[in-house]
């Protein structure tokens, strides 16, 4: 696996284990968890659109956190995309749902910035 193989894994395990950490009320390993995703999101970031854009294959993630966190970061990247990712997940019930429904508000809103 070569290293931006090793990025995304990476990331798609911070995001499932911050999700999970959200689901049990841990907000100590959330904001560690949280510390991973926006490390490696910078260091995509520093390669170029070309690395964020491997963010895209986890968009139908199997766990709606996963899909989120990509969508988040994916919407000045891939925003039709993003926004497709994020309306699916926010029609699930619980905390990641929600979450997903707020992301989108915010973002229509122009009032979230990923970057």
């Amino acid at each position: 696996m070569d290293e931006l193989g090793k990025q995304i894994t990476r990331y798609r395990q911070a995001a499932l284990l911050h999700g999970r950490a959200t689901a049990t009320g841990d907000y100590q390993a959330g904001n560690q968890q949280y510390d991973q995703l926006a490390s490696v999101y910078s260091a995509l970031k520093s390669q170029g659109p070309t690395a964020v854009a491997l963010l895209g294959s986890l968009l139908q993630d199997e766990d709606d956190s996963v899909a989120c966190w990509a969508a988040t970061h994916l919407l000045p990247y891939q925003e039709a995309q993003a926004i497709a990712t994020l309306t699916r997940v926010a029609a699930t019930s619980g905390i990641v749902g929600f979450t997903a429904s707020i992301t989108l508000e915010e973002w229509q809103a122009r009032r979230l910035k990923p970057d």
